[in-house]
């Protein structure tokens, strides 16, 4: 009896081990964002949202995390994507993308963003700081496209 027991838990083990559940993708694509991958990242958060839909809990903190990911490699899908997420994002979502684009000094497409996310929450606290730390990064790095846009919103 007892070789059963054994024989079922390395069984079970091994499974896990392979990597079969869908939570798998979704935590490698953390571990991979936060090790620098940020093309792992992006293909394991891709998987991760290919078994879920637009209502399932986590779909948004995945969809923001392939965000971060494409930041570092296709900021331009980056906008895309994330804006296609619509009404799902909160102001600490728009947060998180817009300070990995400018971490990268993806200056505009970050303001395009911004932009967005300053018309859907006009009295969040958090907008208004991040649009403080989009200006301040654009000033200190002198980005001319990204001043003349800053410019054009009023912001500076």
């Amino acid at each position: 009896m007892r070789t059963h027991h054994s024989v079922l838990l390395a069984l079970t083990l091994s499974i896990a081990a392979c990597g079969g559940g869908t939570g798998d993708a979704k935590e490698a694509g953390f571990q991979a964002l936060q090790s620098g991958d940020f093309a792992d990242a992006a293909g394991h958060f891709e998987q991760a949202l290919a078994t879920r839909s637009p209502s399932d809990e986590d779909y948004v903190e995945i969809a923001v995390g392939h965000c971060q990911a494409l930041a570092h490699i296709d900021p331009a899908q980056t906008k895309t994507t994330f804006l296609a997420l619509g009404d799902q994002v909160t102001p600490k979502d728009y947060s998180i993308v817009v300070v990995e684009l400018v971490a990268v000094r993806e200056f505009v497409t970050a303001i395009d963003i911004l932009e967005a996310g300053v018309t859907r929450f006009p009295e969040s606290p958090k907008m208004s700081v991040i649009k403080d730390r989009v200006v301040k990064a654009s000033l200190e790095v002198g980005d001319s496209a990204a001043l003349a846009k800053l410019k054009g919103l009023g912001y500076l």
